[in-house]
This record gives structure tokens, C-alpha cells and sequence, in this order.
């Protein structure tokens, strides 16, 4: 049994959603274009989700007081609502055709391996402790979890339905064009929590990797205002 929950994330307000705040996943990024985000925009996400190497210790108490001061300029905006969060990444494969993939973001409370979630790969130490770290200094989750589940019927098309108008799109330096939304009717997120409680998930990527563009992930609430403990994951069929 898989249990999840909404949660009210973190977006960038809407004035910014055009600018040059997103980035690719930290573990991607090399000195130069680490440089070339940071001059992008004073409000790239890397500002926050990637230090320099070596990374000082002094390094995650700025990144919290940005992030911080980020959320008091509104420049990161809470939803009023509790939230799935559907991602939609489209690109072109090998063989030149067009491919969707599909998912949703969801809390995902914590059970011991076989317990309805199971790992794939084994980690790295180093990586994890860097955003164990950061998660601890930002009281928030940057780099969501990513996990697979069997969806035989396609139940996931009709429970995400069409992009609205006023969702975020960003296309990476590799031409995949991602598109994030929040899902926020009580009778929709109801279903998909009772969908996922049937299903397994399998981690496909954990702690060093996340699979959209950094600046639109949304951040869960603190830990402390949850009585159990949970990660943040984007589930895909």
C-alpha cells in the first residue's frame, strides 16, 4: 500500500514564469553553466539548489536565507490549496517520433523497502548527504524522488486531463519542453489517493536526481506541521 497525500507547494509567482529562473537537475550542472544560471537571473533556482565545489559549510545557511527572503518578496508564492502537482515532459525520441511522458508530484509517506515502494539503484553517500543537508537548511524538499507504477489502464491520462492555459511550461538545453500544474479538486485528489494505495511504486531515481526543471518543482510545507515523516516524489506510469 502506497499512501500519499496533497500538499500546498511552492511556485515562482506568476510575473516571473517567462524569466530565466529554472534549471536542470543540480547533479547535471558543471562550474561554467552553474555560472551562466546564476547570471541569469537573481532568482534562478540554482541560487538555492546548487553551491559551488567544494561546497563551503557557510553555503547552505545562505541558501536558506535566500530562499527565505525569496518567500517574503513573494518572489515564491504558497498555494492556498493543497495540491498533486501534474508534470507532462515532451520530447523526441531516436527514432524522430514525438513522446509524452506523463506523471504527478504527491507526498509519499515513508515505509520500510518492500512495504509498497521498492529501490532500484544503489546511491552515492556524498550526494545524499549534500541534499540532506540543504533539505534540513531550506525546510524543504529541492530534489524530489522519482518513481514508476504500473498503470495498465491509463487511469493517470484522465485523473491529470488537459494542460490548462495557465500552466508553467520550460523547454531544457535539450529541447524537452516541460509543463507543471496544480491539481487541487477534493474529489480528484480523493480518487488518486485511493488509486496509488493499490498500486507499488518502484524508485526509478533517488536523492541525485529529479526529473523536471528545478525552478518548478514545488516545495512541501515544513516537516514539523507533518506528524509523518514524508518525501516528495513525482510518480510516473
Amino acid at each position: 500500500m502506497v499512501e500519499i497525500a496533497p500538499f500546498r507547494g511552492l511556485r515562482y509567482a506568476p510575473s516571473l514564469s517567462r524569466e530565466p529562473v529554472f534549471s536542470p537537475p543540480y547533479d547535471v550542472i558543471d562550474a561554467s553553466l552553474r555560472n551562466k544560471l546564476l547570471e541569469a537571473s537573481p532568482h534562478n533556482v540554482v541560487h538555492v539548489t546548487f553551491g559551488p565545489e567544494p561546497t563551503p559549510a557557510t553555503w547552505y545557511d545562505e541558501a536558506a536565507r535566500r530562499f527565505q527572503h525569496w518567500q517574503a518578496q513573494g518572489v515564491l508564492l504558497r498555494d492556498a490549496a493543497p495540491s498533486f502537482y501534474a508534470h507532462e515532459q515532451a520530447f523526441v525520441g531516436p527514432d524522430g517520433q514525438t513522446m509524452v511522458r506523463r506523471g504527478f508530484f504527491a507526498r509519499v509517506r515513508l515505509v520500510p523497502w518492500g512495504q509498497g515502494i521498492h529501490p532500484h539503484e544503489k546511491t552515492r553517500s556524498g550526494p545524499k548527504a549534500d541534499r540532506l543537508r540543504l533539505m534540513r537548511s531550506l525546510h524543504a524538499q529541492e530534489s524530489p524522488v522519482f518513481g514508476i507504477y504500473r498503470d495498465s489502464e491509463g487511469s493517470l491520462d484522465a485523473f491529470l486531463g488537459a494542460p490548462p492555459d495557465d500552466a508553467v511550461t520550460a523547454v531544457d538545453d535539450e529541447g524537452v519542453r516541460h509543463t507543471c500544474w496544480p491539481l487541487s479538486s477534493p474529489a480528484l485528489l480523493t480518487q488518486m489517493v485511493a488509486y496509488l494505495a493499490e498500486r507499488d511504486i518502484v524508485i526509478a531515481a533517488i536523492a541525485t536526481r529529479q526529473p523536471w526543471p528545478t525552478g518548478t518543482r514545488c516545495a512541501p510545507e515544513p516537516a514539523a506541521r507533518h506528524p509523518v515523516a514524508h518525501t516528495t516524489m513525482c510518480s510516473c506510469t
